[in-house]
């Protein structure tokens, strides 16, 4: 836990729009992450306070120190010269959301001049712009906005994670 100190309330910050893995319901914190961050803190005897905010905002916060911990975060070589990283707990598959008439898109190779909605600050849209520069990523407000995108035809795909596409 690098530098939190004694009986210090550990801070972790979370990705507001990551449900099924942390989400609000009715304004109180639910799901996956919720539920394991108990846990540990009861096993460290520790205080943790858990707050879900916009991903970037999470990541500049804890940067800046401002908070301790981002919970569900992979790393990549741009971020471990920032972050430090625990033992991975949690596997993510990072999948293409496409429409069901969509024959021609199967991979990245196919997405050079399509729109592909991401989330800010995340992975998805990190993993596309590096691969290619001839794919244009389209900043999404959420999940469920990138698929109505998609229905409506302003997006060719979506890029998320397998559970968060598929909650």
């Amino acid at each position: 836990w690098g530098g939190v100190e004694g009986s210090k309330t550990i801070q972790f910050l979370g990705d507001l729009r990551y449900a099924p893995i942390e989400c609000l319901e009715r304004e109180k914190l639910k799901r996956s992450f919720p539920e394991f961050l108990a846990h540990l803190a009861r096993a460290m005897n520790r205080k943790v306070e858990y707050q879900l905010v916009d991903w970037s905002e999470a990541q500049r916060r804890v940067l800046a120190e401002e908070a301790d911990v981002l919970t569900v975060f992979s790393p990549n070589p741009k971020r471990t010269e920032f972050y430090q990283y625990t033992h991975e707990f949690l596997t993510f598959d990072f999948k293409l959301y496409v429409r069901d008439d969509s024959i021609l898109i199967h991979d990245l190779d196919d997405l050079k001049n399509k729109k592909v909605g991401v989330t800010k600050g995340g992975t998805p849209k990190e993993i596309i712009e590096s691969y290619n520069a001839e794919i244009e990523t389209v900043i999404i407000e959420n999940i469920k906005h990138g698929f109505e995108k998609i229905l409506s035809g302003d997006l060719d795909a979506l890029a998320t994670t397998e559970w968060v596409g598929s909650y």
